[in-house]
């Protein structure tokens, strides 16, 4: 199964991994057509953490939903959601992070910037078709965009729609390529230095799980009584049982190392994705 960019580790890779800033710099860029300088993640994964997280979230939400939290030299925080399904608390959502966000440690002589970028694989103004649409704090009267000391935007959210049918006007080709790269997983040879390396995480990810996949994971139990081998897949190839063990009398016992055998092989799979994951610097699985 191919591996997409908007899976969850692999975007929270993409955007957080150190050393690699310019990745997460790029993609801001592209969204929102603002010029940043040392845009830097604050929320770096570490496996035991991403684990717990994801323990408490649904199949569906942790499937789709990705958050990564980011902060510029001039002191903008930049919220970046992928949410690939929509629910009906999309924007409720959206307003709470950027109200917390804005509410800590907050000072009126220097109130932050709060940008949410919302990257999503469906419309969520049915009556606007545009790829991206871009929603800011305004007066209404003047329609003028409310801004700090700094004059930066109080509250910006940039809305990025991955759907086909979506339409991006103007000479946007950052975003794009970008908008492409999340969809297909292509860029293009003169593409930026952030996509390229994004690409390769992607390819590098591609070729782990290949591997793990191809390799063959055997288990015994019952003091060997009971083996089996599993592929990387979950695909049970091979059981044997003890003729011991084949006896009627025998049937609880029988069950239980069964359990127990294949219990074991699931686990070293998990283990070794998780070694895996823990060589790319950005823990948790969902692949």
């Amino acid at each position: 199964m191919k591996i997409k960019p908007t899976n969850d580790l692999l975007f929270k890779k993409m955007m957080t991994t150190t050393g690699k800033e310019y990745i997460l710099e790029d993609f801001i860029k592209a969204d929102t057509r603002m010029k940043l300088t040392n845009v830097r993640p604050t929320n770096p994964y570490q496996i035991e953490s991403y684990q717990k997280e994801i323990e408490n979230l649904n199949p569906v939400m942790y499937s789709t939903i990705v958050d990564v939290a980011a902060t510029t030299e001039d002191g903008m925080e930049i919220m970046i959601e992928m949410q690939l399904y929509q629910h009906k608390d999309f924007f409720e959502r959206i307003f709470n992070y950027m109200a917390t966000t804005y509410t800590q440690n907050y000072k009126a002589e220097s109130a932050k910037s709060i940008i949410s970028i919302v990257v999503t694989n469906f419309t969520v103004f049915p009556e606007f078709q545009e790829a991206r649409v871009e929603i800011g704090l305004t007066n209404l009267a003047c329609h003028r965009e409310i801004k700090n000391k700094k004059h930066q935007p109080y509250w910006r959210i940039y809305l990025v729609n991955l759907t086909d049918k979506a339409i991006l006007e103007g000479e946007n080709t950052d975003l794009s390529e970008w908008r492409d790269f999340l969809k297909n997983g292509t860029i293009k040879p003169e593409s930026s230095r952030g996509l390229k390396e994004a690409q390769k995480m992607q390819s590098d990810m591609q070729k782990s799980q290949k591997e793990i996949q191809d390799k063959t994971f055997e288990a015994v139990a019952g003091g060997g009584a009971v083996s089996a081998k599993m592929t990387g897949k979950r695909e049970l190839i091979e059981i044997n049982v003890s003729e011991e063990l084949l006896d009627k009398e025998e049937k609880d016992m029988l069950q239980d190392v069964l359990m127990v055998c294949i219990n074991d092989l699931l686990k070293q799979i998990d283990d070794e994705e998780q070694e895996m994951t823990k060589g790319m610097s950005i823990p948790g699985m969902g692949l």
